[in-house]
């Protein structure tokens, strides 16, 4: 399949052109599909399935963007305003509520005099104009932290969002949850160790129930 000259060898630029019709966003046909090994009902099976799965889907039942992806972000947030704007983005009301668990801190960094722990997690949506807004941010410090084992007993559950009445879709797909050491909370001192993406609009699909 890859060893076009017949050489016995496989060079990167016969891998590329053996490869490189099967990554491209177009839809391929059966005789894009060399080798005998195939039969032909198998290829046409084949055919269909990827193009298929190449079929652009909704931002709102798409979840499989790279939110460390800024030109993937940027694309994703004016899609969903154009489709608020227009009236086209469908109500998906969900029943229940966002809970973000923390389990454990493995390689924390540890900096004198600065032994308590803040997470903040950070949510927004978009209006009835199509506008991105932050919500209220979430903070929760942590006064006592179990160096020697890293973890948080019991686990640190923080609720995010209750969503009763509240359009999933217009809700942006990740949390941005941020940490800070302080030796007071209330002192406005605290300093920024780190953040991360959390994706949660996958854990409400049917088949991931519970699942982050």
């Amino acid at each position: 399949m890859f060893d076009h000259n017949k050489d016995g060898t496989v060079d990167k630029q016969e891998f590329i052109d053996a490869v490189s019709k099967y990554l491209t966003k177009g839809p391929i046909t059966v005789d894009d599909i060399e080798g005998d090994a195939i039969g032909k009902q198998d290829k046409e099976d084949l055919v269909k399935m990827v193009n298929e799965a190449r079929t652009k889907k909704p931002v709102y039942e798409d979840f499989s963007f790279d939110p460390d992806n800024l030109n993937a972000t940027k694309s994703r947030k004016e899609e969903i305003s154009q489709l608020i704007k227009s009236g086209k983005m469908p109500t998906e009301a969900l029943k229940g509520e966002v809970i973000v668990r923390l389990d454990n801190f493995t390689n924390l960094p540890q900096i004198n005099g600065k032994n308590q722990l803040i997470v903040r997690l950070k949510q927004s949506y978009f209006d009835e104009q199509g506008v991105e807004q932050q919500r209220k941010n979430i903070n929760k410090s942590i006064p006592s932290l179990n160096r020697e084992e890293e973890k948080f007993d019991p686990p640190l559950r923080i609720k995010i969002l209750d969503l009763f009445n509240v359009n999933m879709n217009t809700c942006w797909d990740v949390l941005t949850l941020q940490l800070f050491l302080t030796d007071d909370p209330a002192s406005n001192k605290a300093l920024f160790i780190g953040e991360c993406y959390i994706k949660w609009k996958h854990c409400t699909l049917p088949n991931n129930k519970n699942c982050w």
